[in-house]
């Protein structure tokens, strides 16, 4: 079982990578004794240039639906018990403040409907 040699150095995702001039061939990775090693005879050539990026397009595009639907769950389950807390805690001081305002709205209608029966002092 002949493995190519690991790269030397692999690019990080940040980092911009420079492709070769037009024309340029990739080097073939040595084979054992220094030698360039031959392709497999079973193994199919790497697609074109146009192939190439659309695979990458595909690739890309299915790798950045996945990663979104992980974060967006991830987001969400982390999200879900800080909102419902939230929520209780909007709700419970808005009760609060319900009551409070009722409370005195109750006063005043029950003051003024306590003037009202009293009406003005007249002469006795």
């Amino acid at each position: 079982m002949n493995r190519a040699p690991p790269p030397v150095r692999v690019p990080t995702l940040t980092e911009v990578v420079e492709e070769p001039p037009a024309g340029a061939g990739r080097p073939r990775p040595e084979g054992p004794g220094g030698a360039a090693a031959e392709p497999d005879a079973g193994a199919a050539p790497f697609p074109a240039d146009a192939a190439a990026e659309e695979i990458v397009r595909r690739i890309g595009a299915e790798l950045q639906a996945h990663i979104d639907r992980v974060v967006e769950a991830r987001v969400r389950s982390a999200l879900e018990p800080l909102l419902a807390q939230a929520t209780a805690q909007a709700v419970d001081v808005a009760r609060r403040e319900l009551a409070s305002t009722l409370r005195d709205g109750l006063t005043r209608a029950l003051a003024q409907e306590k003037s009202r029966h009293r009406g003005p002092p007249g002469p006795r």
